[in-house]
């Protein structure tokens, strides 16, 4: 594959050149022969707590036992553009979707944590009786459903939605013309007759639902093969209008549940790995084998020259579900690399040459992309905190210099977090600091505070700026 180098990011840098990266918005000669035409249909696949080190891409001997794992993945990753350096803009699963979602920092407006369940208990002392009908994405936020609809796309989303449980929050009213999922985080992957009950008034947040109304359990099979045969259905179904569609993965998310066929080759390609290890495998497979089904069904519908499909992970791979993150430090909810830097892949067929991006992006990188994509080249006025992509993808061009960042209560407290080119600045509450070359030390071994001050005071100081803009929690802090 081509390698695209990144040049060192000098660590001298204005707040000055962080604004202007936001406004760049380079011309495509692609997108301005096309802009009459019927703009590309966009796929949005991710993946939940996945390990970084459990596809087939990261293992470089061809006779890994991931590379048989995750052969359709490691298909559209050598065949597009992969990111090597992306990350999201939380490391769990609530915060990071609603960055992901709107592109822009969550923590803009208030959300650092996932959204308490209001069954919780022993509950929060602040959490009143009704306060769950607004623990969720903020109404007045847009969401990429949003404004692509209003680009004249057909917008879905399948699977996990985890960004509120009240009315308010629903897909259908932000900006998702279809929704088959579920609102919460986690459910059973197999049928659960219990989650049709409503014992949990005014919905059991498992239950899978269809345009507000629940899908029946006894007709529930196996979800991550529900949620591929739902994504498919959509796509036979808008096959000749522009549509957006988030595949928004429960896999490999616990409870570790695996069908029987998977789980036999799973223990056959890992015969040493324990009972869950193996389990998290099989699940991986079965999202494999959907995300192959779909390019599949792009193939066989003539639509792969006018499809991009994106995958990435929510957030790094999770203790609960016995990922492996590789060499990354850390994992779900903490600050390290193992909880925030995720594989991102970028296909389309004939338009995006094979490539490895050295350069570091963010989740919040996707609506500008995606609108940009469907024609709205100026999205100023939407505040975006994110930077479209098409010119690195499309023209080889590079990104302006820019900081990224991330603060939230995790499992080393309050953080703030700040990186600019090699150098990565975490701040654990104001009491203490660490400093990390993440070229030289990815790892995240050799705290350099003390030997790099200068380097130490300047990310300080652009940390300092960003968190003036950032909003107090939009619910306590458990």
């Amino acid at each position: 594959m081509k390698k695209i180098s990144c040049t060192t990011l000098p660590v001298l840098i204005a707040i000055a050149s962080f604004a202007a990266s936001n406004a760049y918005r380079a011309e495509s000669k692609l997108l301005e022969t096309d802009a009459k035409s019927t703009p590309p249909n966009i796929i949005l696949i991710l993946a939940d707590d996945a390990g970084y080190a459990d596809f087939g891409f990261y293992h470089e001997a061809d006779e890994a036992p991931f590379k048989k794992i995750t052969p359709a993945l490691d298909r559209l990753i050598e065949q597009g553009a992969f990111f090597n350096n992306a990350y999201v803009s939380a490391s769990v699963c609530g915060p990071s979707r609603a960055g992901l979602i709107t592109g822009r920092y969550q923590q803009r407006f208030g959300w650092y944590q996932n959204e308490p369940n209001y069954w919780s208990k022993p509950p929060h002392p602040d959490w009143q009786s009704d306060d769950w009908k607004v623990f969720g994405l903020d109404v007045a936020e847009e969401t990429i459903g949003d404004h692509l609809k209003a680009s004249g796309y057909t917008t879905g989303i399948i699977g996990k939605w985890h960004l509120g449980y009240g009315e308010e929050h629903y897909p259908n009213i932000r900006g998702f013309d279809y929704f088959f999922g579920m609102r919460g985080g986690a459910r059973d992957y197999f049928s659960r007759p219990q989650y049709n009950t409503t014992e949990r008034i005014p919905f059991n947040w498992r239950s899978l639902e269809e345009d507000g109304k629940i899908f029946p359990e006894e007709h529930t099979y196996y979800v991550t093969d529900l949620l591929t045969d739902k994504g498919i259905q959509f796509i036979e179904a808008n096959k000749d209008r522009p549509f957006f569609l988030f595949i928004s993965h429960i896999a490999p998310h616990s409870p570790m549940q695996a069908d029987s066929a998977r789980l036999d080759r799973a223990k056959e390609l890992f015969p040493d790995a324990d009972i869950n290890r193996q389990k998290l495998v099989a699940m991986t497979l079965a999202m494999d084998e959907g995300i192959g089904q779909v390019m599949d069904k792009l193939e066989e519908l003539a639509l792969s020259e006018r499809t991009l499909v994106v995958f990435l992970n929510d957030n790094g791979g999770s203790t609960h579900n016995h990922t492996d993150n590789g060499k990354l430090r850390g994992y779900k909810w903490s600050p390290y690399e193992g909880g925030l830097r995720v594989p991102m892949a970028f296909y389309w067929k004939e338009k995006i040459p094979a490539q490895v991006i050295d350069t570091p992006v963010i989740s919040l990188d996707l609506t500008p992309t995606f609108l940009e994509l469907a024609g709205q080249t100026d999205t100023s006025a939407k505040a975006l905190d994110g930077t479209s992509l098409l010119p690195v993808l499309l023209e080889g061009e590079s990104l302006p210099q820019r900081p990224l960042f991330w603060k939230e209560r995790n499992r080393e407290g309050w953080t703030s977090i700040v990186r600019l080119g090699d150098w990565k600045l975490i701040d654990y509450d104001n009491k203490r600091k660490a400093l990390y070359n993440l070229t030289e030390d990815i790892g995240e071994k050799y705290n350099q505070i003390t030997e790099k001050p200068q380097i130490a005071q300047k990310l300080s100081e652009l940390l300092d700026d960003w968190e003036a803009i950032t909003a107090t929690p939009r619910w306590p802090i458990n």
